[in-house]
């Protein structure tokens, strides 16, 4: 049999010499150097015998707990040095799940989408920061702060319902930036995103209210009363562009048809613009019905202007070597608006923003050309407190925006109005600027 130590007091252990001594108990021993003691303990098994070093316990009676916990391992045939690998590696995976929850409960959906933002819609789109806006204001005050791999279908639902039945193209705009983001963030692998909750689910479920009709909001437009004021600034501040404006502002034309005019399009002897059948909204075969009556004004301005040819644009954007010209893209009215508007020191006191059409975030929108020229026209000559709306007839200042909308397509009506829709436009031409003053600003150029 094996000797067995005699337990040793914590007193008989101080006084023990130098060097390694048996300290009783189940193989523990005790190592003593001039600068430190350990306990550590003898380990047999198999046949083999190793070293387990106690480093850190000091107290003689913790030391022969560990020992007997050591020793009873060994006797259920466990080896003490895999199940320390084994506790260690559970204590770090422990810690690692306990550090990867706190991380992912600090993995809002704003935090997260503020790292798609700046990773992907600054790299990708031309105004990131309106897109970025529209989120920010109808999903960050609902599920901002809530862990982005905890929402869920039912989540998103409870944001884009309501915003479905009250602005469905800004709740369409909304949910693609939303998924992208899921997308992105379940790419990453890294925010425990298993599933994207704009799911089948979610699209079931906003089906009814993607159905809701809301009412049609009219296209923001400066304020009729303010056009004269408005049509000198852009003469004052001259270009191709702005004349083009003011041209459409005394046509009351669409915006492709002042774009793409040509000077075939003109009859001179007649005073009048026959739009092109391609570049008529309607597209309608009948000439007449595509026919806008110049003022002396409208007159005015194309005579200052140079004539290439007769396919050449009355408004191009540029001339090339050839002689042919280039035409304006359709967004060259809002770049002009957006333009001013940044440019308050020449506006003059005019604001270019229309107080009766909100936008999205509830502030008065920029102007645009069709609703100033086509509005403008349409308010100017229906208005109670000049009481325009007694002189002209009502179906002529609608042949004037060419709105032919009779039943039986014109086949019984066929004077058109012709007489009373020249006065008409001679009158908004009076009332947008004097020919004195076009003309004065026209002799600057």
């Amino acid at each position: 049999m094996p000797k067995i130590a005699k337990l040793l007091t914590q007193k008989e252990i101080d006084a023990l010499k130098f060097g390694d001594h048996a300290v009783g108990g189940r193989g523990l021993y005790i190592k003593k150097r001039e600068t430190f003691s350990c306990y550590y303990v003898r380990i047999r098994k198999n046949g083999a015998e190793y070293t387990r070093y106690l480093s850190g316990v000091k107290s003689l009676k913790r030391a022969r707990q560990i020992a007997e916990e050591i020793q009873e391992m060994v006797k259920n045939g466990i080896d003490p040095r895999e199940e320390e690998k084994r506790l260690a590696e559970e204590t770090a995976r422990q810690k690692e799940e306990a550090e990867n929850a706190e991380r992912l409960k600090r993995a809002t959906f704003h935090v997260v989408f503020d790292e798609y933002y700046r990773e992907i819609m600054v790299k990708g789109l031309n105004n990131p920061e309106r897109e970025f806006n529209r989120v920010r204001n109808h999903v960050f005050p609902l599920i901002g702060d809530k862990p982005i791999n905890e929402i869920t279908h039912r989540d998103l639902y409870t944001v884009f319902d309501p915003l479905y039945r009250t602005k469905g193209e800004t709740a369409r705009r909304v949910l693609t930036r939303v998924e992208e983001c899921f997308l992105y963030a379940k790419s990453l692998g890294t925010y425990g995103i298993i599933q994207n909750p704009c799911n089948e689910e979610l699209k079931l479920l906003l089906a009814p209210a993607k159905k809701v009709k809301k009412e049609t909001q009219n296209r923001p437009a400066l304020p009729y009363k303010q056009l004269p004021k408005f049509i000198k600034l852009l003469l004052e501040i001259g270009g191709v562009d702005s004349l083009m404006f003011v041209f459409s502002l005394l046509t009351s034309a669409r915006s492709q048809a002042v774009r793409l005019a040509q000077w075939k399009e003109i009859d001179f002897e007649e005073d009048k613009w026959i739009i092109s059948l391609e570049h008529d909204k309607q597209k309608r075969a009948d000439p007449r019905k595509r026919t806008i009556f110049l003022s002396t004004q409208a007159i005015q301005i194309l005579k200052s202007l140079p004539r290439f040819s007769d396919d050449a644009f009355i408004f191009p954007s540029g001339v090339k070597r050839n002689g042919a010209t280039t035409n304006y893209s359709d967004g060259q009215f809002s770049k002009l608006i957006k333009r001013l508007n940044n440019s308050p020191e020449f506006l003059g006191g005019v604001d270019l923003h229309d107080p009766n059409v909100l936008d999205e975030f509830g502030k008065p929108s920029l102007i645009t050309q069709h609703g100033t020229v086509r509005s403008g026209f349409k308010t100017w000559a229906r208005d109670d407190v000049s009481e325009n709306f007694k002189k002209y007839d009502e179906q002529a200042v609608e042949y004037c925006m060419l709105h032919f909308r009779d039943a039986y397509n014109g086949a019984y009506d066929r004077a058109n109005m012709v007489k009373h829709r020249r006065e008409i436009m001679q009158d908004w031409g009076d009332f947008c600027i004097s020919e004195k003053e076009l003309q004065d600003y026209l002799n600057k150029e």
